[in-house]
């Protein structure tokens, strides 16, 4: 595709219709700036024309700009009140912005001009959603799937929010229909995937992270998953291979080192997992998983101080973070600290008096006690 000036061959448009048609032509194949440029000329050609707005709108949004597309979509609005389609775009800005309010009431006036609008039902269940209203979410997404029975996201959207409220029947359903309507989704065949892990199947759902991979080779979240389901399986090998995939994809996702952390722990390479979780720290130094993680790596290299220093900082990002507090009392105890030692793992039985660790705990405890 040509992403510059005029496809080859072709004349300058004369028209507003003619910059419309080149400017949907240029979207289209990712031009863009050019797209905004045609429509541009077209608003000049015919400032009433609430066509322009709309499609100039809709590629600013593309390009992260929610102003610009909010301010596009208002016009259209102003020229043509009773214009749905309008309101819809308009809630999607909104939405990008985080006006879920203001998305909402878009949502719902397009939805009174067209109450067909599977779209306009789409994205105020996705309003909902983030607004956490689940069933208002849950009706909005099928009644898109009504409205269009072909409609791929509304299966896939409502899967997932399935998916999350623990109904794996319901979110299975929705994602083999969105499977049978578009045969080449990746997403689609990863997200089943997720159900039937949950459902224990490991070996299916590895079968069909293999299938969006081949639909997508790029697809990091993919590679990512199906290392989960290779390492409980027991192929650290082929797990490693899919983490180090996701991390060439991804190089800023930390999910993705901390999971190639645990495959190389796994495998024995300390210091390989210490350098994954220094990179998730290093993302997000937040994260108290990983700080436990490396904890437990430097303890198991000899770093008791850097261990202890690691449960640390788990603890003040999370003060009642058991595996933090119970690590930090085993590696002071281990460093000849037994009076913080016995602290921590006292404070281990407050947070967590049922865990099947609890007795030998108070048994860690009763033999720290001073002579």
């Amino acid at each position: 595709y040509e992403l510059v000036g005029s496809p080859s061959g072709e004349r300058e448009p004369e028209t507003a219709d003619g910059f419309l048609s080149r400017g949907l032509r240029r979207a289209d194949h990712k031009d863009l700036d050019g797209a905004i440029s045609d429509f541009d000329r077209a608003i000049q050609l015919e400032p009433r024309n609430t066509a322009g707005f709309i499609r100039r709108g809709i590629v600013r949004m593309k390009k992260g700009d929610a102003d610009g597309a909010i301010a596009d979509q208002s016009q259209a609005i102003e020229l043509d009140p009773r214009c749905s389609t309008a309101y819809t775009n308009r809630g999607s800005a909104r939405n990008l912005k985080g006006d879920l309010d203001g998305a909402l009431a878009d949502f719902r006036r397009a939805i009174e001009l067209d109450p067909r609008s599977a779209l306009a039902f789409l994205n105020r269940g996705r309003a909902r959603e983030t607004k956490g209203d689940i069933e208002g979410a849950l009706s909005d997404y099928g009644r898109a799937s009504e409205l269009d029975p072909r409609y791929t996201n509304a299966f896939l959207c409502r899967g997932d929010l399935r998916l999350a409220k623990g109904d794996l029947e319901g979110a299975a359903a929705d994602f083999a229909r969105a499977i049978e309507l578009d045969p080449k989704s990746s997403q689609a065949f990863n997200k089943r995937a997720l159900v039937k892990q949950r459902r224990g199947d490991t070996e299916g759902a590895t079968a069909d992270w293999t299938r969006a991979i081949e639909l997508d080779p790029k697809y990091a979240i993919a590679y990512a998953n199906r290392c989960l389901a290779r390492q409980e399986r027991g192929d650290l090998d082929g797990a490693l291979l899919d983490a180090n995939r996701a991390v060439e994809l991804d190089g800023k996702n930390p999910a993705f080192f901390f999971n190639r952390g645990i495959v190389r722990r796994g495998k024995g390479d300390l210091l390989g997992a210490l350098a994954d979780y220094d990179r998730v720290v290093e993302l997000d130094p937040r994260d108290s998983h990983a700080l436990t993680n490396r904890a437990s790596t430097r303890a198991a290299l000899g770093d008791l101080k850097g261990a202890i220093a690691d449960c640390d900082r788990a603890i003040e990002v999370d003060p009642r973070d058991t595996v933090a507090v119970k690590s930090r009392g085993l590696y002071r105890a281990d460093s000849g600290d037994r009076k913080h030692a016995r602290e921590d793992l006292a404070r281990f039985l407050e947070l967590a008096p049922g865990e099947p660790e609890a007795a030998a705990m108070r048994e860690a405890i009763e033999k720290l006690k001073d002579p």
